[in-house]
């Protein structure tokens, strides 16, 4: 099965994720969600909190995805924080960081798989 925006938008809502932003980085739309799990994090362990003891104060997940075009998508890894991360920030803030941050993660990744595309390795 191919993947479509709304299966991977389904499944992001269905584990807590909120579609928060989407820009686009080279021509290439970067989608990103972001939401909050309590332990014993039932809803992110799909996404890769698998260890129910490691954030035991909940964690933050945030996610992106590439839309190269209406038919092909590529899921990014996920990435988990803290839920008292950056305790200096507003919880605005902190949001806006964990977009940038997968922002920048998505930005790598196309870079690096520009890299091999050209190079072959």
């Amino acid at each position: 099965m191919k993947l479509k925006k709304q299966i991977i938008e389904s499944a992001c809502r269905a584990a807590g994720l909120e579609p928060v932003c989407r820009e686009v980085i080279s021509g290439t739309a970067v989608c990103i969600a972001d939401g909050f799990s309590a332990t014993p994090h039932v809803q992110f362990r799909r996404f890769g909190a698998d260890d129910p003891t490691e954030f035991p104060f909940g964690a933050y997940l945030t996610i992106f995805w590439l839309e190269r075009s209406a038919d092909d998508f590529e899921i990014g890894v996920p990435m988990l924080f803290a839920a008292f991360h950056n305790p200096e920030y507003d919880k605005e803030t902190k949001r806006l960081a964990r977009i940038n941050t997968a922002l920048n993660a998505a930005n790598d990744f196309m870079k690096r798989r520009a890299r091999i595309a050209k190079n072959g390795v």
